[in-house]
């Protein structure tokens, strides 16, 4: 019986050898490499607190978001529970854990600057 001719290997696609030792460099490397992936870039951001020139117990909602949000805790709870400054030193510790969900190094953080600022 007659043997089947092998079919043509590409030229652009080197034959790996049957040996295990087959050095890196012999082995084939795609033809198309694709492109780079863009990175994502980073939100911008947020503009920079600016404290306003009254009390804290003054503060408007947004104010007191804006003070939250500049020790690096999320201002959203504050705004939901429309939170202003003379609502502050009213505030107890569950409300502030439970309603406004802080922890509690961040409730210890939020007591001592309110000690400051009132």
């Amino acid at each position: 019986a007659a043997v089947p001719a092998a079919k043509p290997v590409p030229a652009a696609v080197p034959v790996a050898s049957s040996s295990a030792a087959t050095p890196l460099a012999a082995m084939a490397v795609p033809a198309a490499v694709p492109a780079a992936v863009p990175v994502a870039q980073a939100p911008p951001a947020p503009p920079a607190y600016t404290k306003p020139s009254k009390a804290l117990k003054e503060y408007s909602v947004e104010e007191v978001a804006g003070w939250v949000a500049s020790l690096e805790m999320n201002p959203a709870p504050w705004r939901e529970n429309a939170v202003a400054g003379r609502d502050l030193e009213h505030l107890e510790d569950d409300e502030l854990k439970n309603d406004l969900g802080l922890t509690n190094l961040q409730l210890k953080k939020i007591r001592r600057e309110m000690k400051e600022l009132l």
